[in-house]
């Protein structure tokens, strides 16, 4: 008994946010409110431009915000920005130990302290051998060279990171972590910090090797991210079909991933509390998008548009206009057989119909009139009669070729 250590009482929870995560959070955090037994403070970063996002969304008044403009360090660079904060967390968390979660997480069980820990007290860590595939290769690169070591497996395939916040402070007075914004190749947060916990803070971890059979005790299960891929969609998941766990982790670029992360919660609940049927927040997340991005041609806060630029068959965005009166939007619409009906579009402007047109094969360009007297136009573009895609699922209306405001 005398080696066994006492159990937190209460974990922290830190999450990370960008301005497309906030559709899936909302059911994170509902689901959080819902099993969490961690006891400690939820940690929440955002950009203070980003907060009108949070303001759609159910957000309780338990929840500790953090605005990323308050951190000096901050870059353009959001991904590196995330990775900076999880290795200066103890600045903001005063627990001994915390959580990092994603906005595409969902707790479905019961969650309490310990069940980070093995029966002795001690935190688990994953780790496995590398397998040496491009995707490993550029992380292990990038965080040999940030670490100026050998990093001997691989410490983040297993979606369980409870992170120390002594280890942290450790960890700082060894590295630069401005290389976590600056360096090129890109080191990864979790990585490193599981490689410096491994070599110099052994006995703080229970280290499971993912490679050795044994018993199950990580508590997450990755939905639809299994190696070797990690892309391997199934859109009939659900609850039952998968592996108990206290929460799964959702491949948020998957279109599918917010409607199964409420299909999940609601079976969870129900599980948890038979004949209970919760409602979830459904309405859509508008992101603004500004002319300076659109002219530039960035997509962000853009809906309904693959990343090879076919639209879904609903394309909306929330333009902030300043002044402009017309969006340009150029369209290239694939041919068809003379048997197939030809596209037809419907243009909505701040949920009203402004005008339905049938387009062709080839570019077409389309002048939608903005309304003046609105900071905020929402644009809804609603495609019928696509054409099955050659060798592939989806059905095809259009591509994308650019969107331009114009005075």
């Amino acid at each position: 008994m005398g080696n066994v250590k006492l159990l937190p009482s209460q974990i922290d929870t830190l999450i990370i946010a960008g301005k497309h995560d906030i559709a899936l959070l909302r059911h994170f955090l509902r689901s959080h409110k819902e099993f969490s037994k961690l006891g400690g403070q939820t940690h929440l970063f955002i950009w203070r431009s980003e907060k009108y996002l949070l303001d759609q969304i159910q957000v309780s008044e338990a929840i500790k915000i953090w605005y990323k403009d308050d951190i000096p360090e901050m870059i353009e660079d959001d991904f590196r920005n995330q990775m900076f904060i999880k290795l200066v967390a103890d600045r903001f968390i005063k627990t001994e130990w915390f959580w990092i979660a994603d906005a595409d997480y969902l707790i479905c069980d019961d969650i309490y302290p310990h069940d980070f820990f093995n029966s002795n007290g001690v935190a688990y860590w994953f780790y496995r051998a590398w397998d040496g595939g491009p995707p490993e290769q550029r992380w292990r690169i990038g965080t040999e060279q940030f670490m100026r070591a050998t990093v001997p497996y691989l410490f983040l395939d297993e979606a369980q990171f409870l992170m120390n916040t002594n280890i942290l402070r450790d960890f700082r007075k060894s590295y630069d972590i401005q290389g976590m914004l600056h360096q090129f190749p890109m080191p990864a947060d979790c990585l490193a910090y599981g490689a410096f916990a491994f070599m110099h803070s052994h006995q703080t971890y229970d280290w499971i090797d993912l490679g050795r059979p044994g018993p199950n005790v990580s508590i997450a299960y990755k939905v639809n991210q299994q190696p070797p891929s990690y892309c391997v969609l199934d859109s009939a998941v659900n609850l039952a079909d998968v592996p108990p766990a206290k929460y799964y982790v959702f491949w948020s670029y998957w279109e599918l991933a917010e409607q199964k992360m409420k299909e999940f919660l609601v079976s969870a609940v129900e599980n948890m509390h038979p004949g209970t049927l919760i409602q979830l927040e459904s309405s859509e997340i508008n992101v603004r998008i500004s002319a300076d991005s659109l002219a530039g041609g960035g997509t962000e806060g853009i809906r309904g548009l693959h990343l090879d630029g076919w639209v879904h068959r609903q394309f909306k965005l929330l333009f902030a206009n300043n002044g402009y009166a017309i969006l340009r939007v150029r369209l290239d619409v694939p041919g068809r057989p003379a048997a197939v009906l030809t596209t037809s579009l419907q243009i909505r402007v701040n949920e009203s119909l402004a005008e339905e047109v049938f387009l062709q094969p080839g570019e077409n360009v389309l002048d939608i009139k903005l309304l003046l007297i609105h900071s905020d136009n929402f644009i809804t573009l609603v495609f019928k009669n696509g054409i099955p895609e050659p060798n592939g699922n989806r059905e095809l209306f259009a591509r994308l070729v650019s969107l331009l405001p114009l005075i």
